[in-house]
């Protein structure tokens, strides 16, 4: 059994969706460069353990749905289709 599973999402955007968010969708598609200011999620908590041992939250903001490469508990390849907005 899979630890990854197939999920279709399909989006009927607003009219008045501005251009900065329209771009943080591309972004976190993987279709477009990050945006300078995050509007639509803004955190990105990780946990890392620093020089003394002690564990941190650093903030590292990554696509949410435009990830590629190995997957990461099974055998095979993490992929998404690319689309346009």
């Amino acid at each position: 059994m899979a630890d990854i599973f197939e999920l279709m999402l399909t989006l009927d955007l607003r009219d008045e969706l501005s251009e900065e968010e329209l771009a943080e969708l591309r972004w976190h598609l993987g279709l477009g460069p990050r945006p300078k200011v995050l509007r639509i999620v803004t955190d990105f908590p990780f946990v890392v353990e620093d020089d003394h041992g002690e564990l941190v939250i650093e903030d590292r903001p990554e696509p949410l749905l435009g990830r590629h490469g190995e997957a990461s508990k099974v055998g095979g390849a993490l992929v998404s289709i690319r689309g346009s907005l």
